[in-house]
């Protein structure tokens, strides 16, 4: 999504169907509880720089 990808193109990307995809991205923007594509890369990355350990650690992964 944060290369603005359309579903097919993900879909192509991954190896699974629109429908999927579709499925994936409903199921992101209801967890971010965000209304677009765009809102959610957006709070993804906001989450993502959050989550970053003190001292240029990596980061980690939300559960």
């Amino acid at each position: 999504m944060a290369e603005g990808l359309s579903n097919a193109a993900i879909g192509r990307r991954l190896g699974i169907s629109i429908t999927t995809v579709r499925s994936h991205v409903k199921a992101v923007l209801e967890k971010l509880e965000c209304h677009s594509r765009l809102q959610a890369v957006v709070s993804a990355y906001e989450l993502s720089a959050r989550d970053i350990s003190p001292g240029g650690g990596r980061p980690r992964v939300i559960k």
